[in-house]
């Protein structure tokens, strides 16, 4: 499993992360945050901590990876893909999902 697959699976299971400098505070279910959860958090802080800062995914879609990041603030408000690029083939699949092929 990757770094971006365990913080994914934490925040899909209820676990929210605050990053403030080199600090990293997390709030979830007990049942979540295991021991062994929490050795592999504190072993990878920073690398955790640099994520949230700039989060990306990597999808597979037709035998081609591609990065996606978190969608922009102008496509979120107005509730819909504006399209700033004509290369998002990944548009329903992750874009609902909250991630976009751009950089914000």
């Amino acid at each position: 499993m990757t770094l971006e697959e365990f913080i994914l699976n934490l925040i899909q299971s209820g676990v929210t992360f605050l990053a403030t400098g080199d600090k990293l505070k997390y709030r979830g279910p007990a049942e979540v945050l295991t021991p062994g959860v929490l050795k592999t958090m504190s072993e990878h802080k920073q690398e955790i901590i640099e994520w949230l800062a700039n989060p990306t995914i990597t999808v597979t879609t037709g035998g081609k990876k591609a990065k996606l990041y978190r969608q922009r603030p102008e496509c979120q408000k107005t509730g819909y893909c504006l399209r700033f690029t004509n290369d998002c083939d990944l548009f329903p699949l992750t874009w609902l999902k909250g991630w976009c092929r751009e950089r914000t």
